[in-house]
Parts: structure tokens; C-alpha cells; sequence
């Protein structure tokens, strides 16, 4: 028996920024995601990107790197938009603002 699996790849060019866990850049608790308290942004060493429209835990690879959507972001920002989080203020500002090449798959179910 054979099985045929759909695989759907989205390629984009997003708006991408970076954030850190700062509460002046998030919320009251800059430490716990949209998707709960079971990933702690503070301390995780994965590779965290946000955004509103891509499931949580979807793969993305943003400059050949691969993150996993593990938060939200402000309703403000279309699905376009992707925040990368980084340890710190300085390395989100180096990253800045960038229009770069996203991709992520899913398999609809």
C-alpha cells in the first residue's frame, strides 16, 4: 500500500525584525510566549521566531536559519511580518529591520 503525503511550502519575502524578552518590548510576562508557559523564552536555547498567521511549532527558515513559531505578535502586524527573538538588545539591533526570504511548510490535515 502506498501513502501519499501533501506537503505545502510557503515562500515569502517577509518584513523581518527581532525582539528580545525585555517586558519594555513585550508584556507583563516577557518570559512565556503566546503558547504557554511550557517554553520559557528567557532560557530556551531554540531558536524562537513570532508571528500571527503560522501555526505554533511550524518549522520557518529565515537566512538559512530554522526557527520554531513559539509566540505572537501584536495584531497590528500582517502575516508578512516575522520577529525573531535574540538574546539581547544588541544583537536585535544589528539585525534591525531586513526584507529577507521566508519559508516554512505544513502538511494539511
Amino acid at each position: 500500500m502506498r501513502v501519499k503525503i501533501l506537503i505545502i511550502l510557503f515562500l515569502i519575502i517577509g518584513n523581518v525584525s527581532a525582539y528580545t524578552t525585555s517586558p519594555d518590548e513585550t508584556d507583563s510576562t516577557p518570559c512565556f510566549g503566546a503558547w504557554g508557559r511550557w517554553l520559557n523564552l528567557c532560557e530556551t536555547e531554540v531558536k524562537i521566531v513570532a508571528n500571527n498567521c503560522v501555526p505554533f511549532l511550524t518549522r520557518v527558515v529565515i537566512n538559512g536559519e530554522v526557527y520554531f513559531v513559539g509566540d505572537r505578535m501584536n495584531s497590528r502586524y500582517s502575516c508578512e511580518h516575522f520577529d525573531i527573538l535574540k538574546k539581547t538588545k544588541k544583537e536585535a539591533l544589528v539585525w534591525g529591520r531586513q526584507k529577507v526570504e521566508v519559508r516554512h511548510w505544513t502538511f494539511p490535515f
